[in-house]
């Protein structure tokens, strides 16, 4: 019962600070304007007929929105209360993950407690677009979990059977290896980084299963022999042209060899310190000899990244999609934990509970900043869309316009009003800048597209009613929605923004 006590007060304790760290649980911001219209989309397929080509670019390489569909159907809860119901679990989850992955490193309790208090200090992973938290439902953030669940599994497994011959029991692999598909299936790629420093580590440190992991590996194989010859990704295999890589102007994370000095030194560095920490482990007499599959498979990572870099710099469309950058995601988790193990457990003066401590005040004390000074306007937690003008517009356009209505508003009007048009309205939108650019990696003609668009709109609060008439007739558009008056047909006006009717 204490136990049980302890363990929800950590997970209380966890879940504040990474939140608070997080600059606060936000609905329907960031990567949720791609990931919540596919989910609407999934939910009800004649939602979005024109942006379906922008939302198919991406989610049809995922099964993530289908799955959660699914469950909201199943539960009859609301979008808002299934993406919290979400962000709850998958930190429960990242959680239980992190303490299983640590014990087998660490000596005590406390520096277990140590390096989950780190990791409430939620921070980017430096040039790859990636954080190590969100405070938000990501499916990304959700497949890390499940993969490093599936390292804790097998890892626990190792450090706590005393068995000579080193062998794993067939359930530990089997359901550490279900984890990671369960990883690649919430976010492909993070399951597929995940997957291979399982693979990796298995390899290296379970020779009687090598066989069977040799047949899983060339089936693999065959599957993307097969996916880019004659399967979904072959139209992937293409080059990117200058238009292309103009509508993602401003990602830079998407092409490492653009890195500044600073970025590689803090990359390769973090590897660095993974092999010496765990050279300093093995000479001390304290690194288990299955720690080496570990080390050697989280560092394999480093070296598919490197091996990318020259598709990467020819354009390759496939290798610059993987974002093979974001593997420094799972340097960084590791590269950690050795850390912690350097300050609590080996320096020379040992303190795991002095720095639990230190830690903990640390990440109580930027959350506190970062809630009450960074951002004073900001609340821990904002379940739903923020009450307003915006969102008041929003919901009249979704009620008061038919489902297959076009929307011009401005293109920044995602990050200058808190949330999509899209979101709100449940309407296609001409452009939204921040996601659809993002979004232009993955297709050719929806990169085309959203450049197109970006050049129609320059200078969209400029814009008279001629040349606001004129898009309209170019794209068909039913009506806008801005924070001007103009001289066109009124349908809706409130304190701030005005819809008005462009079907002349």
């Amino acid at each position: 019962m204490k136990l049980c006590g302890i363990s929800l007060a950590a997970l209380f304790g966890f879940v504040v600070l990474a939140t608070a760290n997080a600059t606060g649980y936000r609905y329907g911001v960031s990567d949720q304007l791609f990931y919540l219209p596919s989910l609407l989309r999934a939910l009800d397929p004649e939602l979005f007929p024109r942006d379906a080509v922008l939302l198919d670019a991406q989610s049809t390489l995922m099964l993530s929105d289908q799955l959660l569909a699914a469950l909201v159907r199943a539960t009859h809860a609301s979008l808002p209360l299934a993406m919290l119901l979400a962000y709850m679990l998958t930190l429960s989850l990242l959680l239980a993950a992190m303490v299983g992955f640590a014990r087998p490193f660490v000596a005590s309790g406390w520096s277990v407690a140590a390096f989950c208090a780190a990791l409430t200090l939620r921070h980017r992973i430096a040039e790859t677009g990636a954080n190590t938290l969100e405070g938000y439902f990501h499916p990304r953030v959700l497949a890390f979990a499940l993969g490093i669940a599936a390292l804790a599994i097998a890892t626990n497994e190792w450090w706590n059977r005393d068995r000579p011959t080193g062998t794993a029991p067939v359930s530990s692999l089997l359901a550490s290896l279900l984890l990671v598909v369960m990883a690649a299936i919430v976010h492909p790629t993070t399951g597929l980084w995940l997957g291979i420093w399982l693979f990796v580590m298995l390899w290296v440190n379970e020779p009687p299963w090598r066989r069977p992991l040799g047949v899983v590996g060339l089936g693999c194989a065959a599957g993307a022999v097969w996916a880019l010859a004659a399967g979904p990704l072959t139209h992937r295999i293409t080059r990117l042209d200058l238009a292309w890589e103009a509508a993602m102007a401003g990602k830079d994370y998407i092409f490492p060899t653009r890195w500044p000095v600073g970025a590689w030194a803090l990359h390769l560095g973090s590897a660095l310190l993974i092999l010496a920490t765990w050279g300093a482990r093995v000479r001390r007499g304290i690194a288990h000899p299955r720690e080496a599959g570990l080390v050697f498979g989280c560092l394999a990572l480093v070296a598919i990244f490197l091996l990318s870099l020259p598709f990467i710099a020819a354009r390759v469309a496939l290798i610059v999609q993987l974002q093979t950058s974001r593997v420094f995601w799972m340097v960084d988790f590791l590269a950690t934990l050795y850390v912690v193990w350097w300050l609590a457990e080996g320096a020379r003066h040992r303190s795991p509970r002095l720095l639990f401590v230190g830690l903990l005040l640390l990440s109580v004390g930027r959350g506190f900043y970062i809630l009450h000074i960074e951002s004073p306007d900001r609340s821990l937690a904002q379940a739903d869309v923020a009450p307003g003008p915006w969102r008041d517009a929003g919901l009249w356009l979704r009620t008061h316009t038919p489902r297959d209505a076009h929307l011009l508003t401005d293109p920044d009007h995602a990050w200058k009003y808190g949330t999509s048009l899209r979101l709100t309205a449940h309407r296609d939108v001409l452009l939204e800048v921040m996601k659809d650019t993002a979004l232009a990696l993955y297709a050719r003609d929806v990169a085309a597209r959203v450049g197109e668009r970006m050049a129609a709109t320059r200078n969209f609060a400029s814009l008279d009613e001629t040349a606001l008439l004129g898009l309209a007739r170019r794209y068909d558009l039913d009506y806008l929605v801005i924070d001007r008056r103009l001289a066109l047909p009124a349908v809706y006006r409130n304190d701030r923004f005005h819809v008005y009717d462009l079907r002349q």
